[in-house]
């Protein structure tokens, strides 16, 4: 979270209540489950400010019983999305170039033959959230051509 509060984006993204963990497409789920989990518990508990706190009026918890059951994960799953940040869409020139911060020279200004705002707006997610699987990749490819 430290990135993100440096990004000053932390509140707005955790609030979302969205995140997983990264799974690289070549490594097995297995491998990455205890240190994903681990993760997710310690986000889970950044994310849910909106918990309320507990009332008064009910009983006192006996001993051995525990006042804060954690929630069953969520089972880990391959991302389907690639995820860039400001800095990797500005350093691959994804969207302005580098010199003059204009839309010459970028990769959009080369991919975007749109004829409608709605394209432009779908290509503009397309290309900020690349796909990662090959199998989807093919199915879009098909769609488009």
């Amino acid at each position: 979270t430290f990135w993100l509060r440096r990004s000053l984006i932390d509140h707005d993204l955790l609030s979302l209540q969205k995140i997983s963990p990264y799974i690289p497409p070549d490594d097995p789920v297995g491998a990455v489950a205890g240190l994903a989990a681990g993760a997710g518990r310690e986000v889970d508990m950044e994310v849910s400010p909106s918990s309320s706190p507990p009332s008064t009026s009910a009983a006192p918890p006996k001993q051995g019983d525990d006042p804060s059951p954690e929630p069953p994960s969520p089972p880990l799953t391959r991302p389907t999305h690639l995820v860039l940040d400001g800095v990797a869409l500005a350093n691959l020139e994804i969207l302005r170039n580098s010199h003059d911060g204009g839309e010459k020279g970028s990769l959009w200004a080369h991919l975007n033959r749109c004829q409608t705002a709605f394209g432009r707006r779908l290509l503009r997610e397309w290309v900020c959230r690349p796909l990662v699987r090959v199998g989807d990749i093919g199915r879009r490819q098909e769609g488009v051509g």
